[in-house]
């Protein structure tokens, strides 16, 4: 990050860091662990570790494969939940008090996985990941929650077998950049 605001970016450096402490997530065994740790904590990651409270989570059937946080007490973790015939997206928010289910949309028949997200605002939150098409191909797949509900966009699919996004960032909410790979 290039700028000659250094106060600026030893803000957002010091943010980035809390929140890189401040949330943990993992799948464990078939069983959603959410840790948090509480606000304030400030000392280094092995002398944080005591400090970390499990937060329970609304679904036990799901697997997260990335958290992303647009402020303090607005966290995101996205990844997929069984339903009893395939693998469906997910995506929780985290208010800074308890997790809850935003419904996201099933781009079609097959499975659909969430892998990364992240968001330049609270109604500007970007999710990647990828669906299977009933023929076992893997498209990308990009949802956005603009706020109030979480939509597909249309996301460009190399002339491939498998297209798979796994990650992105959003500088901006006209400044969005998603990466993964086509084979």
């Amino acid at each position: 990050m290039k700028t000659n605001n250094v106060k600026a970016d030893a803000k957002a450096l010091t943010f980035s860091l809390r929140v890189v402490r401040r949330i943990l997530a993992a799948t464990l065994g078939g069983s959603v662990l959410l840790l948090i740790s509480p606000p304030g904590t400030t000392s280094a990651t092995a002398q944080c570790r005591a400090a970390w409270n499990e937060v329970a989570t609304p679904l036990g059937a799901n697997s997260f494969y990335s958290v992303g946080a647009v402020g303090q007490d607005d966290v995101w973790a996205v990844g997929s939940r069984y339903d009893g015939v395939d693998d469906r997206p997910l995506a929780e928010h985290f208010d800074g008090q308890k997790w809850t289910i935003v419904p996201a949309p099933i781009p079609g028949t097959g499975g659909a996985y969430l892998r990364g997200v992240g968001g330049s605002s609270s109604v500007d939150v970007w999710a990647v990941g990828y669906q299977t098409t009933q023929t076992g191909v893997q498209k990308t797949l990009i949802e956005h929650y603009d706020g109030a509900a979480w939509s597909i966009v249309p996301s460009p699919n190399p002339a491939s077998f498998a297209s798979y996004l796994s990650t992105l960032v959003a500088v901006a909410s006209n400044d969005v950049w998603a990466a993964g790979y086509s084979w």
